[in-house]
């Protein structure tokens, strides 16, 4: 199973570790299942009720938009990182 790199903002971080999180996952599902089980709180702030990212929330994987891959079926590599976006709005 690939080694990928998980960046997450400040918001989503888990306290008493790094905001960069080295994890084993083959699938973008799997890094967002694998965040979800350390910290459950987020998982009704990340996934909607059929289990879709929220629109709140940009994923990119080594600076590509994971909508524009494969969602969260995209498949990982080695080394890949993985970065979650908190959308900013504003008036």
């Amino acid at each position: 199973m690939p080694l990928v790199k998980l960046v997450l903002p400040r918001a989503l971080a888990i306290p008493g570790h790094s905001k960069e999180i080295m994890m084993e996952a083959s699938m973008l599902k799997d890094v967002i299942d694998a965040l979800i089980s350390i910290r459950p709180e987020l998982g009704s702030k990340l996934l909607d009720s059929n289990g879709r990212l929220r629109s709140i929330f940009s994923v990119y994987i080594n600076g590509r938009n994971a909508e524009l891959l494969n969602g969260m079926e995209t498949e990982l590599r080695d080394n890949d990182e993985i970065s979650i976006i908190p959308s900013v709005a504003g008036g």
